[in-house]
């Protein structure tokens, strides 16, 4: 008798930026044997096509508005819903309360439904996120006055995504301030105890 599939794991990773989400998600999902999935990389690149999805994409980032869930889920669907995959870690994915209610609906678009969901929030002070904007200076908005804007719109949101995903779904929260080895580890560590207690559960 064939033994039942694992079942695939998909981490969504949040934070205000600077938290260094993306250089976190990329040592997660090799460590986790995961597939990434950058919010922002894919829906920069998604936004220089000269198709519909592409320009409404680009609409959207000219005017620094989040992603309404129906496109987001197209785009996930292009990118991922062809194969399986044994995990994903998300990056920048919920950044609102809306966003974060759709989570289902972001795994069947990744063809993934009943994937075991952790959402892994990181943290630094405000000053060490707007060093860290101002000296990776990657992208126009990188200055310090945009990066207080951003700051405080992640603030709005944070509290509402932490209260909405914990209600749903085993939700950690770690200090990224450290080297990233050391952020990484501490992740790793606190997502394998949730995914124990999950266990003991079943």
């Amino acid at each position: 008798m064939r033994s039942a599939d694992p079942v695939p794991l998909v981490v969504f990773v949040v934070g205000a930026p600077g938290t260094g989400k993306s250089t976190v998600v990329r040592h997660l999902a090799e460590h986790l044997r995961c597939v990434e999935f950058l919010s922002g990389e894919v829906l920069r690149r998604t936004a220089e096509e000269d198709t519909e999805i592409g320009r409404a994409v680009a609409d959207r980032l000219s005017r620094d508005e989040t992603m309404p869930v129906a496109l987001y889920c197209r785009i996930v669907r292009r990118e991922l819903g062809r194969g399986r995959h044994a995990g994903l870690v998300f990056d920048g994915f919920p950044r609102t309360l809306e966003q974060c209610l759709a989570i289902p609906a972001v795994l069947d678009a990744a063809g993934m439904p009943g994937a075991e969901v952790l959402g892994l929030s990181l943290h630094v002070p405000p000053a060490v996120s707007i060093d860290r904007i101002r000296r990776r200076n990657e992208r126009a908005e990188d200055t310090a006055h945009e990066a207080r804007t951003r700051l405080r719109t992640h603030a709005r949101r944070a509290a509402d995504i932490a209260t909405a995903f914990a209600e749903r779904w085993p939700y950690v929260e770690v200090d990224a301030t450290a080297r990233v080895d050391r952020v990484v580890r501490a992740a790793l560590v606190a997502l394998s105890r949730q995914v124990e207690r999950v266990a003991e559960r079943g």
